[in-house]
């Protein structure tokens, strides 16, 4: 009698296989996810650092003054907001370091790539303290007086960079933060948000960049509770300048 050998696998077995899979994928993703999401915390934490580097050439080169986030002149004029001014003195070398890789952005205007469109209108990935430019120091109200490195009593407690977005338009970046939380009817300002699963990325005036993780991730607004971003968040001597 000829025995004859079957080959391949019985529909049993095949199931089993694809069970067997199918329980590892689903305990494999969400270890993936996170091991990618911690990569793009990671790029956006030296992106961070980069910047710091190029505000350390640009304080270098203009007497340890800070550059204003915004200067004010007319819409079009690429060297109105601090990025710009980055670049185009060549601190930064290129847009790249502007933009988180957790941060999707919206859809530019017609005919524009996307990246160089809100580069250029101002949306980056990460908010300047308008501090820096506003004394909020002084009586009366806040005055347009840039502020200078030796003024910054506290500079490894100081803010000059944070992940950033608009309140009423989430997918959209800022390229300032105000020192507190901004809620009220207006809301269209920039603010610090916590867009690395309640994580933002923060750079200090003494060059260091950290971690913050929000106390609560679905709040931005608990980024600027006492000792977290800032225990000076209401406070107008927030900016400690000297």
């Amino acid at each position: 009698m000829r025995i004859r050998h079957q080959n391949g696998f019985t529909l049993v077995e095949l199931l089993v296989v694809i069970s067997i899979v199918s329980l590892l994928v689903a305990l494999l993703l969400p270890a993936l996810g996170e091991a990618r999401a911690s990569a793009r915390r990671s790029v956006c934490l030296s992106n961070a650092r980069q910047l710091g580097i190029g505000f350390m050439s640009y304080l270098n080169d203009f007497a340890y003054a800070y550059p204003y986030y915004n200067d004010f002149t007319p819409l079009g004029n690429q060297d109105r907001y601090w990025h710009h001014k980055f670049v185009n003195r060549s601190y930064v070398p290129v847009d790249d370091p502007f933009f988180c890789p957790s941060h999707e952005l919206p859809e530019p205007g017609a005919g524009f790539e996307q990246q160089y469109y809100w580069f250029y209108n101002g949306a980056v990935s990460y908010g300047m303290n308008i501090g820096l430019t506003f004394d909020y120091d002084l009586d009366g109200g806040s005055t347009f007086s840039t502020a200078r490195f030796d003024q910054i009593t506290e500079p490894a407690r100081t803010i000059v960079l944070v992940d950033s977005f608009f309140a009423t338009q989430p997918q959209k970046g800022s390229h300032y933060v105000y020192p507190w939380a901004k809620t009220g009817p207006i809301g269209d300002d920039g603010n610090a948000t916590p867009r690395h699963g309640g994580i933002c990325n923060v750079l200090w005036v003494d060059g260091h960049a950290t971690s913050i993780r929000a106390p609560d991730p679905e709040d931005h607004t608990t980024l600027y509770d006492a000792e977290v971003l800032t225990t000076y968040s209401q406070d107008p001597d927030y900016w400690l300048r000297q």
